[in-house]
């Protein structure tokens, strides 16, 4: 029998390893045997049984990523919907806006869309880590809360930028609005957007 986890070739555990497994099998009300509870242990953890999830994919760079999938996704939608776009999608939005097609310095994993929209936020759901979505984009969509939008400026309302894509109404901030929390932030991947947004003319 192997035992996961155990350098042992012979699936053998340590001393205080089976002096465990044995004050387990003689408290429990049960009364299970010492080999019933490594066997529960080695299904616990088998690589056939639990599969770790895949590391998200990076590949949010270009301008016109952005556009293309809100093209993509307001001629599905069936009703009308509004979005507010933040993060790094939002500044390659901008970008596309200007005809710019230099993308980040740095990938991004996601966009971070806001909306009240039913049907726009099952389409963000279906479009999480390990999605089709992600598997055909190669990043994914973080649908965010409302309340992160407190973390923009005050007045960012009246600076904002919009577009439509059939059903889909967008909502952009300005770009200085929101490089705000990011700057805040101040990881270095904020600090190369910031710096990307002004070589672009953005801000």
């Amino acid at each position: 029998m192997h035992l996961c986890g155990y350098p042992n070739s012979r699936g053998i555990p340590s001393d205080s390893q089976a002096l465990r497994f044995r004050g387990i099998a003689r408290h429990s009300r049960y009364e299970h045997t010492l080999e019933t509870e490594v066997e529960k242990l080695n299904l616990a953890v088998s690589p056939h049984r639990f599969k770790m999830p895949n590391m998200p994919r990076r590949e949010l760079s270009r301008p016109q990523q952005v556009t293309e999938w809100l093209q993509e996704w307001g001629a599905v939608l069936k009703a009308p919907a509004l979005m507010t776009l933040i993060g790094s999608a939002a500044l390659l939005w901008h970008a596309a806006e200007k005809g710019i097609i230099t993308g980040l310095p740095e990938n991004s994993m996601d966009a971070d869309p806001v909306t009240d929209s039913d049907e726009l936020a099952w389409l963000c759901y279906d479009a999480i880590i390990g999605s089709e979505f992600e598997q055909t984009h190669g990043w994914h969509i973080n649908l965010m809360p409302e309340s992160v939008l407190k973390e923009l400026p005050d007045g960012w309302r009246e600076r904002a930028a919009s577009g439509s894509y059939g059903h889909l109404s967008v909502t952009v901030p300005h770009p200085a609005d929101l490089l705000a929390p990011k700057l805040r932030r101040n990881e270095p991947r904020d600090r190369q957007h910031a710096a990307w947004a002004q070589e672009q003319g953005l801000i």
